[in-house]
């Protein structure tokens, strides 16, 4: 490896400083296994690229000094592709996959032991197929296909026959997290390969895009490589200009990710996908206008589906990026809810006027200067909120005698149900379970001003009656013989499969998964909505099966319920199989549906039809992430820390970090929790809204470990009696207060095999 650059003549060579020797290189030329691509003069300063089997190594020379930048390559030299097969199943693996009633991978995971996601990653073939480019500063989303086509910008440069067994394809990014793609292919047979890295900047005079992508080619005789720059249609080819704007590009995105708050933890792939989740998520928005996803999705019809905003705050709001999710939900209420109260969307759900005033809450929970913005938005808020009382008072009009309808919405459950007879006027109890919790977060903000104080105790009392109503319509709903939850009221007899039929498909992907993440359902419903979905065909590796595909979208709401109950098994099979399946392998874009079966004849799997790359599904790992680590009760002053913590990252040699994480009771910084073989140290700070108090919220930290109980545990080194040995839950007693008025823990738990 150099240690540094002392000078280079732009796109010729560079002169180097190699164990205390000057070496000049010429570009195209490799000295010490390393190659040069790139020598340029940037701001007065010499620049150059050496490449290695797996890096990129930017030098910096010149009067400011020197210095180096490493960017990763996701594989190493082509020919290692070779040594990564597609798993692959012939069809009876699949027939009874789909035939089965029960999720015969789930089982086979359990019987292996702990979930990890090497463990359900070969189980089925990997997704591999479309994701796209972007600049945040530009609207434009350039579609990369699994051919590697660039729509609009690049054709296809190699031959794509996924069926063919000595070819070996892999889809990666830059920095393991960059918008910045890296695919390979070789083939075994004719020693020859292909790679391409493309990324888009918004670097054209007027801001326009540009889409730059560098093709390398391998065979036994030698290697070519060819840089172009496309833009406006026009594409050009480019040298050393490549690897500044990859070098632009590479920074732009570390500067997106480093907003809001950090998990880190040690699993490495998974966390390449939070990491290059987030990232899309942001992309997908075009700023703060919404977009339901990219190509299909991103027509003008899609813009305004409630789902995308809601799950795009939500993840904000829970990773701390308070200032987009203001910006974002400030846009979304100012152009899209109408004078009446409603959504201009074609097909609002009634579930999603209560998520999204839930989200308002939920602002004011988090940001301190969130009761001002609330006050700004108040006569949007009411708006929506007086429709959604008005509908509630009417219901309560009905005879208190029709316990499964009285006092319930009627409404429409999901916009592709908007043109389908009756269904506006149709019972669902994810509607009203969720515009109860609404009345219940709103009426929390609204005690806080002496103004509205009674106002919000009237609305606390009137979810408290509400719930009541919800509670005794499910319980006189569920079938007694089979313990099956219908999704509503007015739903017929138990589905035999819960694929059996679209409508099926519909309450077993979307409507039962929201009536149990709002904390209103009893844990006795979760249960067997739970237990009736894995014995009647509903998952596979925990994902939700929709007919003959996966369709992941609201599975966050499932995991919310899950989590409720504390089914920590489930929640992570829901985890690991999203993570691993859910996603495109490698380029990692999310897609509301995906094949359980690849196509015949081919290697892996692709997306069904039009279902592409949709926000929900690529945000959701990153919202499951942080609530397994950061936890709160819906309604009462409990916080949760490694509530579902897989038991393997405890264990690791790598510790678990979380900074800035918002929790309604202060920003939690500087947790990090480490196994040094013999005893797990967790130390934790929270900086509390009031300074110098200590935050008034009972923590419960979960430190379960496989084979193992707990023995002793002591905080600030004094001995913690409010410990459950089996459980591995500790409550924690009173923090020690700082000087700088946060509140910190030392924790360390001592283990006994069981």
């Amino acid at each position: 490896m150099p240690d540094g650059l002392v000078e280079c003549r732009t796109d010729v060579s560079a002169t180097l400083e190699l164990d205390g020797q000057r070496k000049r290189v010429r570009v195209g030329e490799t000295s010490d296994d390393l190659t040069l691509r790139a020598a340029w003069t940037e701001g007065g300063k010499s620049m150059a690229v050496l490449e290695g089997e797996s890096l990129l190594f930017f030098l910096q020379g010149g009067l400011e000094g020197k210095g180096m930048e490493v960017v990763a390559r996701p594989f190493d030299e082509l020919s290692s592709l070779a040594e990564e097969p597609m798993p692959r199943f012939d069809a009876d693996y699949y027939e009874n996959l789909l035939n089965s009633g029960e999720d015969v991978l789930a089982k086979q995971i359990r019987e292996n032991g702990e979930l990890n996601f090497d463990a359900v990653a070969d189980l089925l073939p990997p997704v591999m197929d479309m994701t796209f480019l972007a600049d945040y500063r530009s609207p434009e989303r350039p579609i990369v296909r699994a051919n590697w086509e660039i729509e609009g910008y690049f054709d296809s440069p190699i031959e794509f026959d996924t069926g063919d067994l000595a070819k070996h394809y892999r889809h990666g990014l830059m920095f393991g997290m960059a918008n910045v793609l890296c695919y390979g292919m070789y083939d075994e047979q004719s020693q020859e390969g292909a790679e391409m890295i493309a990324f888009a900047l918004a670097d054209g005079p007027d801001g326009e895009l540009s889409v730059y992508r560098r093709l390398r080619t391998v065979t036994p005789d030698g290697e070519t490589v060819t840089h172009g720059c496309s833009r406006g249609g026009e594409a050009r080819e480019v040298a050393w200009e490549f690897y500044a704007a990859l070098f632009t590009a590479v920074v732009r995105d570390v500067k997106l990710l480093g907003t809001g708050g950090d998990i880190r933890m040690p699993e490495p792939q998974v966390q390449e996908i939070i990491d290059a989740s987030r990232i899309l998520g942001h992309l997908t928005f075009r700023g703060i206008f919404p977009a339901y996803g990219i190509g299909y999705y991103s027509e003008d019809r899609h813009l305004s589906f409630p789902p995308a905003t809601i799950f795009r705050i939500w993840q904000l709001l829970e990773w701390g990026d308070l200032d987009r999710a203001t910006r974002i939900l400030s846009h979304y209420f100012s152009r899209r809810v109408n004078e009446d109260g409603t959504f201009d969307y074609y097909g609002p759900a009634v579930a999603e006027y209560g998520q999204m005033l839930t989200l308002a809450a939920r602002l004011t929970q988090l940001d301190p200067f969130g009761l001002r913005w609330w006050d700004d938005y108040q006569i949007v808020i009411d708006r929506i909120l007086n429709r959604l009382i008005a509908l509630r008072d009417a219901a309560k009009q009905r005879d208190r005698s029709d316990v499964k309808h009285y006092g319930l919405i009627a409404g429409l459950p999901e916009a592709d149900y908007h043109q389908q007879d009756g269904e506006w006027e149709k019972y669902y109890f994810a509607g009203d379970v969720w515009v109860c919790r609404a009345f219940r977060e709103v009426g929390k903000v609204l005690r806080l001003s002496s103004i509205t104080r009674e106002r919000g105790a009237g609305l606390i009392n009137e979810s408290k009656d509400y719930e009541k109503d919800i509670r005794k319509a499910i319980k006189a709903s569920i079938d007694k013989e089979t313990g099956f939850v219908p999704a509503g009221p007015d739903e017929g007899p138990p589905f035999k499969r819960m694929t059996e039929s679209r409508h099926a498909s519909y309450c077993n992907y979307r409507y039962l998964l929201e009536m149990i993440s709002a904390g209103i359902a009893t844990g006795a419903t979760i249960r067997k909505i739970a237990a009736y979905r894995r014995e009647h065909g509903g998952e596979l590796l925990g994902m939700t099966r929709f007919q003959g595909h996966l369709d992941d979208w609201p599975t966050w709401h499932y995991c919310r319920g899950l989590l409720d109950i504390d089914d920590v098994d489930g929640y992570l099979m829901t985890f690991y199989g999203h993570l691993a399946h859910h996603h495109s392998r490698g380029n990692w874009a999310s897609y509301e549906q995906v094949l359980v079966a690849p196509k015949e004849g081919e290697s892996h799997r692709r997306c069904s039809g039009l279902a592409e790359q949709v926000l929900p599904c690529q945000v959701q790992g990153a919202i499951m992430l942080k609530h397994m680590l950061v936890d709160e009760h819906w309604d009462k002053d409990i916080l949760y820390l490694l509530r579902a913590c897989p038991a393997h990252w405890l264990m690791a040699d790598e510790p678990i970090t979380l900074n800035y994480i918002p929790t309604r009771w202060g920003m939690l910084n500087d947790m990090i929790v480490e196994w040094d073989g013999d005893v797990l140290g967790v130390g934790l700070v929270i900086d509390g809204r009031i300074p110098g108090q200590q935050p008034d919220v009972e923590i419960r930290i979960r430190l379960a470990l496989p084979d193992r109980k707990l023995r002793k545990v002591t905080v600030h080194d004094k001995r913690c009696e409010s410990f459950d040995a089996n459980s591995g839950i500790v409550t924690l007693p009173a923090g020690k207060s700082r000087d700088d008025g946060c509140t910190e823990w030392d924790i360390e738990a001592e283990y006994v095999e069981r």
